[in-house]
């Protein structure tokens, strides 16, 4: 275990990179495989106490994030 001058543990940064890197890739394969469902059940998953009105932001993001990334095809 590696520490930075100022004591604190660099593996922690290094699981945070980790994390943010596997959560990219479930979100690219949800947005080229995925359905609304999946993505609703991922998004919640991530952030529980999400609003109503989040949630429903994200939905519109995904469709037309989704599109693009199948005009482009």
């Amino acid at each position: 275990m590696k520490k930075w001058w100022f004591g604190e543990r660099k593996h922690i940064d290094e699981e945070k990179r980790e994390r943010e890197a596997a959560a990219l890739k479930d979100l690219r394969w949800l947005m080229d495989n995925g359905c609304e469902q999946d993505y609703i059940a991922y998004v919640m998953r991530l952030k529980p106490e999400m609003s109503a009105i989040e949630l429903q932001t994200l939905i519109a993001e995904f469709h037309i994030q989704r599109s693009a990334r199948r005009s482009r095809v």
